[in-house]
């Protein structure tokens, strides 16, 4: 099963998401799954970790956070929405790989 990050010291487990923009339906299911992916890993390993989703955009992390529901579950489970910024010039490349990709 692959992880986007993984440390053991300090333990900290993340998937990360470069997605810019509103998210659709099947792209929250995607990042949840990520999340639950990370649950299942940390008991799997039978070790207590840090998880976080790390977010590319503010306005993608916004359904992940607040009072979602989505948000609570991710609380329930001791995973961190966290928002990690891109340069600017990497950003614009995201967004036109987005465009290119969109159907």
């Amino acid at each position: 099963m692959d992880i986007d990050g993984l440390s053991e010291d300090p333990p900290v487990m993340c998937e990360a998401w470069a997605h810019i923009g509103i998210p659709n339906a099947a792209q929250k299911s995607k990042v949840m799954a990520d999340a639950f992916k990370m649950v299942f890993l940390e008991k799997h390993l039978r070790k207590g970790y840090g998880k976080m989703l790390l977010f590319a955009d503010q306005v993608a992390r916004d359904g992940f956070v607040g009072l979602t529901r989505r948000a609570e579950v991710l609380r329930l489970f001791e995973i961190q929405a966290k928002l990690v910024g891109l340069p600017e010039s990497v950003r614009e490349q995201v967004v036109a790989a987005q465009k290119r990709q969109y159907r």
